[in-house]
């Protein structure tokens, strides 16, 4: 898959929802989150795309560097303009990951799971991640959608081995990388579109591709995951029984270290 071409995904995505609008595609930017903020900031439209071949400072969510090498990924970012009540912002995350990876899963992909709140994950491990990233104060959200597609021969950090995969790995052999990517793309986006005004975290939606129902701790605080809430929160049931709403933070095992 290192002749991915990301003008033909952005193309096939664009046919695929109307949400999408111009689409810049630039060969090498330090990161796509800031290349479409600074295009935000000068009122770009909302669905303005802005993808990259290779990211020299891609970054994901908590300020984790996104390895984004040449000819293995998508890196992509959108303009969004929501509106509304910002206090509803934070559901973007999980609107767009839910979305991406109910294509994936359409797409026969077995053990597909969302990661609250944006992480999509293949047999428990990595391969696409949402970065949502609010500027209230310039009405706008700039949408981070990045895809591992086919690591091929790349030689990934030792430290990312055990926890990312690529979309290759798990496609069956008549699928097709590209058109996968493009319909994560667009069912991204889309899931955001359809949710407006409100931005309502419908419970179908994640239901049944939520990573796991098991005991978490989540920024210090532990529980049992029972569901996410309409806001885009994580609700864990406590060991007293109560729900308790977690909107930040990472979630990890409660098993492990």
């Amino acid at each position: 898959m290192t002749g991915a071409d990301p003008g033909r995904i952005v193309q096939r995505a664009r046919s695929l929802t109307g949400f999408l609008g111009p689409a810049h595609i630039l060969d090498v930017v330090g990161s796509t989150q800031d290349e479409a903020g600074r295009r935000a900031g000068n009122g770009a439209e909302e669905g303005t795309l802005v993808v990259a071949r290779t990211q020299s400072q891609g970054r994901g969510r908590l300020g984790r560097e996104w390895y984004s090498p040449p000819g293995t990924g998508f890196y992509g970012s959108v303009v969004l303009r929501p509106g509304g009540d910002v206090t509803r912002w934070p559901a973007i995350s999980v609107l767009a990951g839910a979305g991406l990876a109910r294509e994936l899963a359409s797409a026969g992909i077995a053990d597909v799971r969302l990661k609250w709140p944006n992480d999509c994950l293949i047999g428990g491990r990595k391969v696409a991640g949402v970065l949502a990233e609010a500027h209230p104060d310039g009405g706008y959200v700039i949408l981070g959608l990045g895809l591992n597609l086919s690591f091929g021969g790349a030689a990934l950090p030792l430290d990312r081995i055990p926890m990312a995969t690529d979309l290759a790995t798990h496609l069956a052999a008549e699928g097709d990388l590209e058109e996968t990517c493009a319909r994560a793309l667009a069912g991204a986006v889309q899931a955001y579109s359809d949710s407006l005004p409100g931005l309502v975290v419908e419970r179908g939606m994640v239901d049944s591709i939520l990573w796991t129902r098991d005991e978490v701790v989540v920024g210090g605080v532990t529980g049992r995951v029972k569901g996410i809430h309409w806001t885009g929160a994580l609700v864990l049931e406590g060991a007293d029984g109560g729900a308790r709403l977690v909107s930040d933070g990472e979630v990890k095992d409660a098993g492990s270290d």
